[in-house]
């Protein structure tokens, strides 16, 4: 959606409110939530996290597990905090949130024909 469209809708049907309760339906309706916690907020670290992801993606897809990211509470800073503290891992970088679970196929994103993106030179 197009950023003229796109701020149309947010300014006139979207508010903090309506998206709190969508965010807690999500919640609410999936089977479970992985937390992918690093020891180290570094580069390193970044890299084993993503690999552990990848595994847990993989391995939730040939299950027939669906799974879909909750990025606000690991991207906010003083979210994360707070979550970390109220989990009882202060001294760790909880990074990517996760929820998983059974549901129906949602569609494919639209993709554009790789002729349209790579070029030869």
């Amino acid at each position: 959606m197009g950023s003229f469209l796109g701020n149309i809708i947010m300014k006139h049907f979207v508010s903090a409110k309506s998206e709190a309760k969508r965010w807690r339906n999500l919640i609410a309706s999936s089977s479970g939530l992985a937390l992918f916690i690093a020891d180290q907020n570094d580069v390193e670290h970044w890299v084993n996290l993503g690999r552990a992801f990848q595994r847990f993606g993989l391995t939730a897809t040939k299950l027939n597990i669906n799974h879909a990211h909750v990025n606000m509470p690991c991207e906010e800073i003083e979210v994360r905090k707070k979550m970390a503290k109220h989990l009882g891992i202060a001294d760790k970088h909880p990074l990517l949130l996760i929820r998983f679970g059974y549901s129906t196929k949602m569609p494919y994103s639209f993709r554009r024909p790789i002729n349209e993106v790579i070029t030869k030179t």
